[in-house]
């Protein structure tokens, strides 16, 4: 594409529109092992396992649910899930930090999909 790399405010949009692509497609990669549905269940996930922590009295049907056939108390699985949680932080959070880097460059180096510019 030889508009991309010529040094223009168009030129600078494209590049701006394929770091966000290449960002996306890493979030995707991290995500990739949970299907859709399954992300749509985090947030009742990490408000039961917030609540169970809290008070270990607290109604937490879906923990309750995914624990058992893992052989796992409730517990633990609130453990688990929190731990996913703050690990699935630290991941999309460096890569948007990476991206948020090369979108500041006054130049966004050609090769700005190489795994040296990414955390991931």
């Amino acid at each position: 594409m030889p508009e991309f790399r010529q040094n223009t405010p168009r030129a600078r949009v494209l590049r701006e529109d394929a770091v966000r692509a290449e960002a996306a497609r890493r979030l995707a990669i991290v995500a990739g092992a949970y299907t859709p549905e399954e992300r749509e269940t985090w947030p009742i996930q990490i408000a039961e396992a917030e609540a169970y922590l809290a008070d270990p009295t607290a109604s937490v049907p879906m923990l309750t649910a995914l624990a058992v056939p893992r052989g796992l108390d409730v517990s633990q699985m609130a453990m688990r899930v929190l731990t996913l949680r703050d690990e699935m932080k630290v991941a999309v959070g460096a890569i948007l930090a990476a991206q948020a880097a090369l979108l500041a460059m006054d130049q966004i180096p050609p090769d700005y999909a190489a795994d040296h510019w990414w955390p991931l």
